[in-house]
């Protein structure tokens, strides 16, 4: 998205060359980590844990340790 002169939001036609580079070298990283830690999934890695700890963390006030999902 970019601003406009009166701000306003338009939508760019086409993805950057940088974003598409953010992208796949975020993916690399990803599948890198998951490597040297011996891990079979980028998700199971040090990057991602912390994150799925805070939404298990958040959510149990919320659902019941029983409830099947």
């Amino acid at each position: 998205m970019d601003a406009d002169a009166t701000a306003a939001l338009r939508k760019r036609g086409v993805a950057s060359t940088d974003d598409k580079f953010k992208f796949i070298w975020f993916k690399v990283c990803e599948r890198l980590t998951s490597v040297l830690q011996n891990k079979m999934s980028n998700y199971d890695t040090d990057v991602f844990m912390p994150i799925f700890d805070a939404i298990q963390k958040a959510r149990s006030g919320f659902f019941s340790s029983n409830m099947l999902i």
